[in-house]
């Protein structure tokens, strides 16, 4: 049983479907799941209201990207200190609201505080408990300073979290159509700014204000890592994306999840206009209105005539043919040069197998020897680039080379930068240790300053560090980072 995801809701007595309503009901008035339905297909939304309906969760996190996403699969209980006083006064009771739990929500709607997390039903916490909303489990927020300027972006982020949420079951974007309204807003914003922003840096800046808000510790911060973040929402369309990743590059590009909306509209609408099967001009020529009768008078002056071709090859003609097609000239140029039809240069090559083999030879020479050259161009005038990304760049010349010459084709592109951010050989684990070393020790002076009890146990110091358990789960790094939690734990028992 887990909180954030129900499973197995046909198992319900039928008293309590009397009180919460229908699986459908519980799904999207009680849960956080509606937030993870608009941007998947319809298919996969019916699969999800089956499996939660009538098996256990088992994969479910992961077929909706959340396990592979930058922000986790843990969707902590959280709560407001001042929704916590409001609850026991007005029904005698505090409870947790929904609109609290929604990832991406760290500010309270109605109060506009910061919304503290539970540290109940933890990974790193006991086993599941039935818990209702106290100061005690509530980790205190209080203290924390913000900043103004941030605390309108998580304010901005937090009403699009909810009115995704809100839009209901029936509504889901196409993925190109998404992937449309993104690129039209960043070339506005370039147009409109006379190319002034740098959306790969400003992202990296707006992503950096919100990094020490979970969860959103691993948002990029540079602009390499912020363009990548950018293509993968902006390339070839994909239905798994977290809907969190998408949230954060629309309120940074667009401002308000409204704006996003009546983008999105325009782009919907025009892709609702479908073209009629039988128009009036269906199998019409496109060149000019003729008449349907033959040409008349003036007409027949106005037709342009072929220059025709020799019926004959003279000799000395066809000696300098010859010459030019075992140099591998190409077929339309000697066409151009003299006025004879392709037709009559593939009778002049079938009829000598040996004129045959050596034009086509050369002419693999020549085509190899070109589209080399280019390649190697696009390397040089590019230096920083991926092989995927020259092979956008240069798409024809790539797809010759892969068919013609794979070998030297790789061997060209294992030599490129490889343009992938997240690769286990080029991370600094040892720098990631020192930093991870730095959070505990500078949080647990916090937590000294602020007269709060020194922490005992790894719980405690796993709620005043979030991302400590997540980078503890890889057994073989962070050496230093456990050195330290072992002698902190020790010493405070001793």
């Amino acid at each position: 049983m887990q909180h954030d995801f129900p499973s197995r809701l046909n198992s319900l007595p039928q008293k309590a479907k009397e009180v919460w309503g229908s699986p459908f009901n519980i799904i999207t008035e009680h849960t956080i799941l509606p937030l993870f339905f608009h941007f998947q297909s319809k298919e996969r939304i019916e699969d999800i209201f089956d499996t939660v309906s009538n098996n256990s969760l088992g994969t479910l996190k992961f077929r909706l990207g959340l396990v592979t996403g930058r922000f986790g699969a843990e969707h902590p209980l959280k709560a407001c200190l001042e929704c916590l006083k409001e609850d026991r006064i007005k029904y005698g009771v505090a409870y947790w609201h929904l609109s609290h739990q929604y990832p991406g929500v760290t500010i309270c709607p109605k109060h506009g505080t910061l919304i503290g997390i539970c540290s109940a039903n933890r990974q790193w916490s006991d086993s599941a408990l039935w818990v209702l909303p106290t100061e005690d489990i509530i980790a205190s927020v209080a203290e924390q300073p913000i900043c103004p300027t941030v605390e309108q972006i998580l304010k901005r982020l937090g009403h699009s979290v909810i009115e995704l949420a809100k839009l209901g079951v029936s509504v889901q974007f196409r993925p190109e159509d998404v992937t449309a309204a993104y690129n039209e807003a960043i070339r506005r914003l370039s147009v409109n700014t006379e190319g002034c922003i740098d959306v790969e840096a400003d992202l990296a800046s707006f992503a950096l204000q919100l990094q020490p808000y979970l969860p959103l510790a691993s948002l990029p911060t540079t602009p390499r890592k912020a363009g990548n973040f950018i293509q993968s929402l902006t390339r070839t369309p994909r239905v798994n994306s977290h809907p969190l990743k998408h949230l954060i590059l629309i309120t940074c590009i667009f401002g308000e999840f409204a704006q996003f909306l009546g983008a999105l509209h325009r782009f919907q609408s025009l892709g609702d206009q479908e073209i009629p099967l039988h128009s009036p001009d269906h199998g019409r020529r496109a060149v000019d209105d003729k008449p349907a009768h033959g040409f008349k008078g003036q007409e027949i002056s106005d037709r342009v005539f072929k220059k025709l071709k020799p019926k004959k090859l003279k000799p000395q003609f066809r000696e300098q043919i010859l010459g030019c097609l075992r140099k591998g000239v190409e077929k339309n140029s000697i066409e151009e040069r003299y006025g004879i039809s392709v037709s009559t240069i593939n009778r002049i090559l079938s009829s000598d197998p040996h004129l045959m083999a050596a034009w086509k030879t050369q002419r693999r020479e020549l085509l190899l020897h070109d589209h080399r050259t280019k390649w190697v161009s696009g390397i040089g005038m590019n230096p920083d680039a991926s092989p995927k990304i020259l092979r956008l760049m240069l798409p024809k010349i790539y797809q010759w080379l892969y068919r013609n010459d794979n070998d030297w084709l790789m061997a060209q592109t294992k030599r490129m930068p490889s343009g992938r951010v997240g690769n286990y050989q080029k991370i600094d684990w040892s720098a990631r240790d020192r930093q991870l070393c730095e959070s505990i020790e500078l949080s647990i002076q916090k937590s000294k300053a602020s007269g709060t009890n020194f922490p005992v146990r790894a719980s405690h110091i796993f709620a005043l560090v979030p991302t400590l358990h997540r980078c503890l789960e890889k057994r073989n790094r962070y050496p230093e980072a456990r050195k330290l939690l072992e002698r902190i734990i020790q010493s405070a028992k001793t």
